[in-house]
């Protein structure tokens, strides 16, 4: 039926031994191929969907969820919320870099995800379309919907989002996505629809995708492309962030006292 605990994290492993070998098949075709750049980015969507098709499908059509009717993607979460959602995700995007950004990244990494990520096409459907969709399917309408059967909502929130942070490999984007699966997997577990994590992600991705077009050389951070105006920045983004937060929570727990009275 549902994923538990226990079976989520198996849904992790075999997660990683799918990229593991679509991994080695990508490392084999470069090394017997010449391959452009512009290939490169497709056989980079093409190897990110054969990382998280297998397992969806998995967990849709095999025994560990024969009745598992996934999220609902036609529910209808509230217009409020998707609007605000707008100017709160790049607001919280800046907070939460800020955040990763006092770990130091080894600039060997930093080269390495500026190769994967180009501003083509190909990098843009794996970033903003493929991401946030598959990521959230898995993450939150797969994992997270089973453990809210299992377990209490914030135990499963906070197990959800450390299964998402895990996901990412590294703890430079492992953080920020704990931070962000957190705001996603209580949305979700509030307004029974996976459409406000998809919308977020969407945002969150589309808002860096957006930095990489504009800026000439990706690597750079937001304090070095800002440079004093980053403090300012900062606090503007980071009092949207928590005052977004707290309206966002204040909107539902009127709208529980209102179901509660009723």
């Amino acid at each position: 039926m549902y994923p538990s605990l226990k079976q989520s994290w198996e849904l992790f492993g075999i997660f990683l031994l799918i990229n593991l070998i679509v991994s080695l098949i990508v490392l084999i075709l470069n090394e017997l191929f010449v391959i452009s750049d512009y290939v490169s980015g497709w056989i980079t969507l093409a190897a990110y969907l054969a990382g998280f098709l297998p397992i969806i499908f998995y967990t849709k059509y095999m025994s560990l969820s024969q009745k598992f009717d996934y999220c609902k993607l036609t529910g209808k979460p509230p217009v409020w919320l998707l609007i605000t959602l707008v100017v709160f995700v790049p607001a919280m995007t800046i907070s939460v870099d800020s955040i990763v950004s006092l770990v130091p990244m080894p600039e060997t990494l930093e080269q390495l995800f500026a190769k994967m990520i180009s501003p083509n096409l190909s990098s843009f459907l794996t970033v903003v379309i493929a991401a946030p969709i598959l990521e959230e399917l898995l993450c939150r309408g797969i994992i997270l919907k089973g453990l809210l059967t299992h377990i209490a909502p914030y135990k499963a929130i906070v197990w959800s989002s450390l299964i998402f942070a895990a996901m990412h490999l590294n703890p430079w984007q492992g953080i920020a996505a704990f931070i962000i699966g957190f705001i996603s997997g209580w949305l979700f577990w509030k307004t029974k629809s996976i459409i406000p994590s998809i919308f977020i992600h969407f945002l969150n991705n589309g808002f860096a995708f957006i930095l990489l077009l504009i800026l000439d050389d990706p690597t750079l951070t937001l304090p070095e492309i800002l440079g004093n105006k980053y403090i300012v920045v900062l606090c503007l983004a980071s009092f949207i962030f928590l005052a977004g937060l707290f309206l966002i929570f204040k909107q539902f727990e009127q709208r529980r006292n209102l179901e509660v009275k009723n």
